[in-house]
Order: structure tokens, then C-alpha cells, then sequence
């Protein structure tokens, strides 16, 4: 599965190519993130704070049905709009530049449960936050930070986070795309 953030999520089916995915009930979310047996879509062309689940095993099966998993939330108390997420843990950090909110798999009928638990805080896109355990580290307005979901740590002093305010280019949405975290599992950084 893919996403670019703006066209038709795409899948590369037997075929050799990628293709529109098919069932998809949006044109185009900021990111596709999976957590067994659930596909999620976070921040769709619907609204920058919905977010869409596929059936469970099913990546074709979007629209939520009485006969289905499918499903859908907006999270409306996550202070601007979902920037992107990461695995934090058991669960899915899904982050603006501003806030974090957890979801975790509950189970059916409502499959995913949304609580923001902490503000102050958040990424820039996509790319700029990753897991490491049970933790997530990233980068955004405010600075670099790690974060269990539940409390936060703004890593480096004042001068530091006065540096990276002054030379990390974020006026668009295309160059945040292009800030990346990257934890390397060989030197543990």
C-alpha cells in the first residue's frame, strides 16, 4: 500500500503495477499506517482530522457497514490537524503539530478508541516521528521531543530548540514531508 498525501491511495497487485486501490471511500489521506489485522488512514481529503479504517483482513473494504469492521473517526479535541503517526507501543500515536492522540484497539463494535492525552507538542509530517519500543521520538515546531503517549520530554536545551526553529525550513507542506526521523537499530541513535 501507498500514499503520496495527494492522489488515490495505490496497491501493487500481481499485475507488477500499482493500481488505485479499490473500496477506498476518500481521494487521498496524509498517511497509511497498519496495525493488525486494520489498515488506517489518517487525515483524509474529508477532513484533517478524520481518521478511516479498512475490515479487518480486508484492504478493500472501506465503507462501514452493520456487516463489517470498517470505520471512521474525526478527532476533534487534537488541536490543528493530524500531521501524521507511528506504532507507540500496542497502540497508534497520531500527532499534529500541537498534540498527540492515542488510538487503541478495543475490539468490536467500536474497534479503535481516540483520546488526545497530551499538548504542547507535536510533528511536522509523516516522516518526522518513528517508534523505538514503546516509545516515539520526532521532531517538530517545538522542538525534538520522546514521547510514551502519556507524558513528553523536549530533548535539548533552549539553544538548541533556537537553532532548529531558525534553520529547519517548514514553510510548506512539501518541504515538512521532507523532514525525516530515523532511528538506526545498528548505533542505537
Amino acid at each position: 500500500l501507498a500514499t503520496n498525501g495527494i492522489d488515490v491511495p495505490k496497491v501493487w497487485k500481481a499485475t507488477g503495477t500499482f493500481i488505485n486501490l479499490p473500496g477506498v471511500n476518500f481521494s487521498w489521506c496524509k498517511q497509511l499506517i497498519r496495525r493488525q489485522p486494520y489498515v488506517l488512514a489518517l487525515g483524509t481529503n474529508e477532513s484533517p482530522v478524520k481518521v478511516r479504517w479498512c475490515s479487518d483482513s480486508d484492504i478493500e473494504d472501506w465503507v462501514p457497514l452493520a456487516t463489517n469492521s470498517a470505520g471512521d473517526f474525526d478527532i476533534r479535541d487534537i488541536a490543528g490537524e493530524i500531521r501524521g503517526g507511528c506504532a507507540l507501543g500496542d497502540a497508534i500515536g497520531i500527532y499534529s503539530d500541537e498534540a498527540v492522540t492515542v488510538a487503541s484497539y478495543i475490539g468490536l463494535p467500536y474497534v479503535f478508541s481516540f483520546v488526545t492525552t497530551l499538548r504542547g507538542f507535536g510533528i511536522y509530517g509523516p516522516k518526522s516521528v518513528c517508534g523505538i519500543g514503546r516509545e516515539n521520538y520526532g521532531i517538530g515546531p517545538q522542538g525534538i521531543f520522546k514521547t510514551d503517549g502519556y507524558s513528553f520530554e523536549l530533548l535539548g536545551d533552549d539553544n538548541f530548540r533556537k537553532w532548529l526553529k531558525a534553520n529547519v525550513d517548514d514553510s510548506t507542506e512539501q518541504k515538512k514531508h521532507l523532514i525525516v526521523v530515523f532511528h538506526n537499530e545498528f548505533t542505537d541513535s
